[in-house]
C-alpha cells in the first residue's frame, strides 16, 4: 500500500516538477507555490496522481487475468491503490483533494469526476471481486477493499499526518524547513521510499509471485 500510495504523489510531484513548478510535501500532503504554475499545469499536476493510480490497478486487472501465478500481486495492486477513497463522496469533496481540485479547474461538479473514477475503476473491481474464490466473497472484498485500506491507511498516512503536516507547512513558509528537501520533497520521505523498495523487492516479491490460490 505505501507503495501504491507513493507512487500516486510522486506522480504529482514528477509532473509538477517536469513543467517547472515549485512545491513542497509533508507525508501525506502536498502545497503548490502559488503561481509556480498555470491553469493548464496545474489541472496536469493535479491529475497526474489519480493516473498513476488507474494505471496501477488496470496492471493489476490484467495480472489477474494473465494467470494464477499473478493473481495475488495483481489483486494487491487493486486493493492498495484504495479505489473506494477515489468514489468516496466525503474525499472527493474535500478541500484540496485530487478530484475536487480538478473540478474546479475545469468548471465541473466533483461528483462528475467522481462518476468517471467510478466508470474508470469499474473494470478492475470487478475482476479483483471475481478472483475471490470464497462463499463469503462480498464479505472479503468488503475487507480488502474498504476496511482493511482504510485502517491501514489511517495509521500509516493520515494519523501520522495530522501531526507533521502543519509543522511542515508553517516551517516551510516562515523558510525554515524542518527537514532537509530534495525538489519540495522532505528527504526522510525519500529515504523511507526507498528503504520500503528494497524490502519489497528484495524480500517479499517472491511470496506476491507464488502459485497458491489467494483465499480459499
Amino acid at each position: 500500500m505505501w507503495l501504491c500510495i507513493e507512487a500516486h504523489e510522486f506522480s504529482h510531484y514528477t509532473a509538477i516538477i517536469v513543467q517547472g513548478g515549485k512545491f513542497y510535501a509533508s507525508l501525506d500532503m502536498w502545497w503548490l507555490v502559488k503561481g509556480s504554475l498555470n491553469d493548464v499545469q496545474s489541472l496536469i499536476a493535479w491529475t497526474a496522481g489519480p493516473l498513476m493510480t488507474f494505471t496501477l490497478m488496470w496492471i493489476g486487472l490484467f495480472m489477474i487475468l494473465k494467470s494464477k501465478r499473478y493473481e495475488l500481486l495483481g489483486f494487491s495492486l487493486i486493493s492498495a491503490s484504495l479505489p473506494f477513497a477515489r468514489v468516496n463522496p466525503a474525499s472527493v469533496t474535500a478541500i484540496g483533494s485530487d478530484e475536487r481540485n480538478v473540478a474546479e479547474l475545469l468548471g465541473v461538479s466533483p461528483f462528475l469526476i467522481l462518476l468517471l473514477n467510478l466508470l474508470i475503476m469499474l473494470p478492475p473491481l470487478i475482476v479483483a471481486y471475481k478472483s475471490i474464490r470464497n462463499k463469503r466473497r462480498p464479505l472479503w472484498f468488503l475487507f480488502f477493499f474498504l476496511i482493511m485500506p482504510a485502517l491501514l491507511e489511517e495509521i500509516g498516512f493520515l494519523l501520522p499526518g495530522q501531526f507533521l503536516s502543519p509543522i511542515v507547512k508553517e516551517s516551510y513558509d516562515a523558510g525554515v524547513p524542518l527537514t532537509p528537501m530534495i525538489s519540495g520533497i522532505p528527504i526522510v520521505i525519500i529515504v523511507a521510499d526507498v528503504i520500503v523498495v528494497l524490502l519489497f523487492f528484495g524480500k517479499y516479491v517472491k511470496y506476491l509471485f507464488g502459485s497458491a490460490p489467494m483465499i480459499n
